[in-house]
């Protein structure tokens, strides 16, 4: 499993690294790290190189790990919503977005935001109108741990974590497969590169506005070099992520959830 994983790392030198540090191919094999650095030098992989990479590709493998043995035992994948949004407009999208992750077999987490409360909800109230018992680890909201500060109660379980908005943020992606950027501001830009450190896909909303937006404008032009669920994503369905008909573009961002998720409506 652990070369499944490092053989999908679409960057060559980080995948060089981790397999040098977790000795993975024959050239590595029963080899000291002195000389494992030795070959990677020859590749141009220098010593600065390997220690910067190195916490992240460990980091990557192990959550990597840790997510496919809890797919395993509860057979369902992880989507993080990662936004939020003022505009009551939005409140419609929240809610056909919600309505369409009821189709899929995932579980939901969100931070403690107004976006991620009404989607958990539409997720969820989705679900019951089909007659699934919905259990409290379906939808899971993070918050910070504020002594005082009334919490009104969610769509699902709330998880209290971290003192500061980063060690929430980092605790509530690390454990995810794939983050879609809803709307948002600085700090969902900074969720969406946390995921990207972690080796998390993420699938933008751009016709929800602000983070989203910006995210897919400028990953837009190398639409073709992003890889989900370790396959090259199709530069046409990405495009169509901002496409001014917004079922065309909802349906391509439910396909490339899927693609990164490896799963398929129920």
């Amino acid at each position: 499993m652990t070369k499944l994983i490092v053989a999908a790392i679409p960057d060559r030198t980080e995948r060089r690294v981790a397999e040098a540090v977790l000795a993975l191919t024959k050239e590595f094999h029963g080899k000291p790290v002195v000389k494992r650095k030795d070959i990677l030098l020859e590749e141009r992989i220098t010593e600065d190189v390997y220690k910067d990479r190195r916490p992240r590709v460990l980091h990557h493998v192990g959550c990597s790990l840790a997510r496919q043995f809890r797919d395993r035992s509860t057979g369902l994948t992880s989507l993080c919503v990662a936004g939020n949004y003022r505009d009551p407009a939005l409140d419609v999208e929240a809610d056909l977005f919600g309505q369409g992750l009821a189709e899929l077999p995932i579980r939901l987490v969100s931070g403690y935001t107004a976006a991620g409360q009404r989607i958990g909800r539409a997720m969820v109230t989705a679900l019951e109108d089909k007659g699934v018992i919905v259990d409290e680890d379906r939808v899971t909201e993070y918050a910070r741990e504020v002594k005082h500060r009334w919490t009104p109660p969610g769509a699902g379980r709330l998880i209290r974590v971290g003192r500061t908005q980063e060690q929430k943020r980092h605790r509530m992606l690390r454990d995810c497969d794939v983050v879609a950027l809803f709307g948002g501001g600085a700090g969902t830009a900074k969720e969406a590169r946390i995921a990207e450190d972690y080796g998390i896909a993420v699938v933008p909303l751009p016709w929800t506005g602000g983070a989203a937006h910006q995210y897919w404008q400028a990953m837009l032009p190398r639409a073709g070099s992003i890889v989900l669920g370790r396959y090259p994503v199709d530069p046409m369905v990405y495009a169509a992520l901002g496409d001014p008909d917004l079922d065309l573009a909802r349906r391509a961002a439910f396909a490339l959830i899927q693609q990164a998720l490896g799963v398929a409506a129920v």
